[in-house]
């Protein structure tokens, strides 16, 4: 399983917590997915190109209907035979398709593409099982991208846009980072993807991260889009602790834990200065977005 969550929270919210906590139950994160790495095609509602077995491969089976519980849960996940999503709308799912779960990346939305919640179930033939079983997530995407083609008609393209984003830079301190001992060095270093090996609200525990992969990765807990201008080139571990905005007051556990962070700590820009020697200052960047030329509700199964 890539990834899999279920949640009570708002689509806009629960986006960014759902890379956090689906980290948790994987333990180790492949970091293209939480931090929305993708080549977008200049215009197009076929998916995009990849050089692998994915170019090939459809989904078979695909049932698409409007949820109609509004009880607040959901859930996305790409399977071991295809993917599956519930009380989700079109938004989430382009967002899925295309590795873009930062706010503002998604433009040109009709108004039902982020209010109207959808239950999507999709699989492969059997005969190709095998197949997609041994596609990386990537790849996995770009059935998902000709299935939003063919049922929603979507057609979109890539473009880059000026807008606010945090530049994550180097304090006045220096940089407070360890480099990955060599004992710690994958076997393949030049394969290997940067490592989420704890996440909860607050805390963050990375190996092998590089800096760009970080700030794609703060992205998801500011309120903008994070771009590394640290000039850093190595690889790191090290831990971040934060108080995320709207902390609840912290319980104890009944083995004394703490369930929940302090909410008297620092925000995650102290934080960030005070124990990595970095900081995010507000500037203006191109960001590359995805703009939606066309949409239409999905046709019928």
């Amino acid at each position: 399983m890539i990834a899999t969550m279920t949640a009570h929270a708002a689509p806009k919210l629960a986006v960014k917590q759902r890379l956090l906590l689906s980290a948790v139950g994987l333990a180790v994160v492949a970091a293209p997915f939480a931090f929305g790495q993708t080549t977008l095609p200049k215009s197009t509602s076929a998916p995009q190109k990849v050089d692998t077995t994915a170019e090939t491969l459809r989904f078979a089976v695909a049932t698409i209907k409007p949820n109609l519980k509004n009880d607040g849960r959901w859930r996305l996940e790409f399977s071991r035979y295809g993917y599956s999503a519930i009380g989700v709308p079109v938004h989430m799912l382009i967002q899925d398709a295309y590795g873009m779960y930062e706010d503002g990346r998604i433009l040109g939305e009709a108004g039902w593409v982020s209010t109207q919640k959808y239950d999507v179930e999709a699989k492969v033939d059997d005969s190709d099982a095998a197949a997609f079983q041994k596609l990386k997530l990537s790849e996995r995407r770009v059935l998902l991208q000709a299935l939003l083609a063919d049922r929603f008609k979507l057609v979109l393209h890539g473009e880059k846009r000026e807008r606010p984003v945090y530049a994550l830079v180097i304090a006045k301190s220096g940089p407070r980072l360890e480099e990955t001992k060599p004992d710690q060095i994958p076997a393949n270093p030049a394969q290997a993807l940067p490592r989420v090996t704890r996440s909860r609200p607050g805390e963050l525990t990375l190996q092998w991260m590089t800096m760009s992969s970080f700030a794609g990765m703060l992205s998801d807990h500011v309120d903008r889009m994070v771009v590394d201008q640290t000039g850093l080139t190595g690889h790191y571990d090290f831990k971040l602790d934060w108080t995320p905005e709207n902390a609840t007051p912290a319980t104890n556990a009944p083995n004394g834990a703490s369930t929940s962070p302090d909410p008297s700590g620092p925000s995650i820009f102290t934080a960030l200065q005070e124990q990595l020697g970095l900081k995010l200052e507000s500037t203006k960047a191109p960001v590359e977005v995805l703009v939606i030329d066309h949409i239409e509700a999905p046709s019928e199964n």
